[in-house]
């Protein structure tokens, strides 16, 4: 009987040490869940975030190249009226060459 109640006590000692282990372990998942949860929302926000940075990097180009074509119309339109200033410039050299 001594025997017995030697090993309900060891019994109940295991018993009591395995719990407070699954204790533990049901903390330590918590924990880890919590982590996984943040995260998870961490990368739905950096998703977002990526997702609107892209947006503003495609906008950001179609304005560039709104802006490109702009200065090319500006760049041709000055050219021709460079072109037609040295015309008339040398128009009105020659008219003053005939007068004198």
């Amino acid at each position: 009987e001594g025997i017995c109640k030697e090993l309900q006590e060891m019994n109940k000692k295991e018993l009591e040490n395995r719990d407070q282990k699954i204790s533990e372990l049901s903390a330590r998942a918590g924990v880890l869940q919590t982590l996984l949860d943040n995260s998870k929302k961490q990368t739905q926000n950096f998703e977002a975030e990526a997702s609107m940075a892209a947006k503003l990097l495609a906008d950001a180009r179609q304005e560039c190249a709104r802006l490109e074509t702009k200065l090319a119309t500006c760049e041709r339109k000055l050219s021709e009226a460079e072109k037609a200033k040295t015309t008339e410039i040398s128009d009105l050299e020659e008219r003053l060459a005939e007068m004198t």
